[in-house]
């Protein structure tokens, strides 16, 4: 279930930005308020959408940051990302704020059934950021809308350009705000406007602005896939705010029926940026291990057995349910072989693939870790000095 977009337009009504000259604001162009609401909402529908993520999580794998510095390896240039999902870095016992933390310090406004589902979540923690997977960008454009096109084309084309300068394969994101209310109370063009006192409206020509503004994000470079140049996801919405405590809300389509293109809307961009996660990284599933696994089977559906002489494999990358089949084996052959100890070991070839086949007749997950022949293998037989038999004995 999508909850972001709905939380982000309630936190930004309930706002109050505070102004040198004592008002308060829902909407400042120079408060970070909007964009911290925005991402963290994104985040909520993402740790909903990606069972991946979710894993990665609880596992403690990923951990987030905050307004953190990626530079452009070729071209030396840095930007600050509002939220980065990543790997923790070199100090992970470091942490900072949980993400359920934010809840408070950002101001999200949640009801009943949102405050029960954000207390069932996993912890993610905040911490220094080892290397980035996910890098968040909300940007709002309230008025002054075709003023503001070419600014807000270069703040995010610089900033999707950053982000793969620093990380090729980090899904990039970005997230639009464009306000459909025909008229706007600037903070700027307001500063000398006291608490009571009547509010100057800036007037817009709408939907000519906002329809404007959309095409301007229309242009942005996207990508496929983790080759070429451009967003990995991308998404907008429309607003209505004035900017005068009046309630904000999300605009389904301008007055000429002008709509979110299906391919850039808010949900299309959490499934993007869920997709792609999974086929990036899922091999932050795996498993390191030091122990050696007998050929016999500590796999968990093949119970361990045999005698300790038996051949033996050198498990060094073991994907868990959801990760690739690849595999990579070491494998040594001691010189004492038995019929018994043998005909045991090749009984897991039958077991194997009866499972695979079983599990694929089911429609469920066609390999969890079991050896077979139709996936990459990386096979390696370490030779001992002593003499040992050719082949393997009570052969078919």
């Amino acid at each position: 279930m999508i909850l972001g977009d709905k939380i982000y337009v309630r936190t930004i009504t309930a706002s109050s930005i505070s102004a040198k000259n004592g008002r308060s604001w829902q909407y400042h162009s120079r408060s970070d308020s909007h964009s911290k609401a925005a991402c963290w909402s994104i985040v909520l529908d993402l740790l909903g959408s990606c069972s991946l993520l979710r894993e990665h999580v609880l596992a403690g794998k990923v951990r987030f940051g905050i307004n953190h510095e990626m530079r452009d390896f070729r071209m030396n240039r840095k930007k600050n990302l509002d939220l980065v999902i990543c790997t923790p870095g070199s100090d992970p016992g470091k942490v900072g704020v949980k993400f359920t933390e934010l809840v408070t310090q950002y101001g999200i406004v949640l009801d009943s059934t949102e405050k029960t589902l954000i207390a069932s979540l996993p912890d993610f923690l905040q911490s220094p950021v080892g290397s980035v997977l996910v890098a968040l960008e909300a940007k709002a454009c309230m008025t002054e809308h075709v003023k503001a096109c070419p600014r807000l084309y270069d703040e995010l084309s610089s900033s999707f350009q950053t982000i793969h300068g620093d990380t090729k394969n980090a899904v990039a994101a970005a997230f639009v705000t464009i306000n459909s209310a025909e008229e706007f109370a600037s903070p700027v063009l307001n500063k000398d406007v006291v608490t009571g006192a009547e509010l100057h409206y800036t007037k817009h020509v709408q939907p000519k602005g906002a329809r404007r503004v959309l095409e301007k994000i229309k242009e942005l470079p996207r990508r496929s896939g983790e080759d070429g140049d451009g967003y990995d996801a991308l998404g907008a919405v429309f607003v209505e705010c004035r900017n005068d405590g009046s309630e904000v809300s999300i605009v389904g389509a301008l007055a000429d029926g002008t709509a979110i293109d299906p391919i850039i809307t808010y949900q299309s961009m959490i499934q993007r940026i869920s997709s792609s996660y999974t086929s990036r990284f899922r091999a932050l599933s795996v498993e390191r291990q030091g122990n050696i696994r007998l050929a016999g089977g500590n796999h968990p559906q093949f119970p361990r057995s045999g005698n300790a002489r038996c051949n033996r494999d050198f498990s060094f990358a073991r994907f868990a349910r959801f990760s690739s089949c690849s595999q990579i084996l070491m494998t040594r052959h001691f010189r004492f072989f038995r019929v018994r100890v043998t005909s045991r070991s090749r009984a897991r070839f039958f077991a194997s693939f009866s499972s695979q086949n079983a599990e694929l007749f089911f429609g469920q997950v066609a390999c969890r870790g079991q050896q077979c022949q139709k996936h990459p293998s990386t096979k390696t037989v370490v030779r001992p000095f002593q003499k040992t038999k050719s082949g393997f004995p009570n052969t078919f």
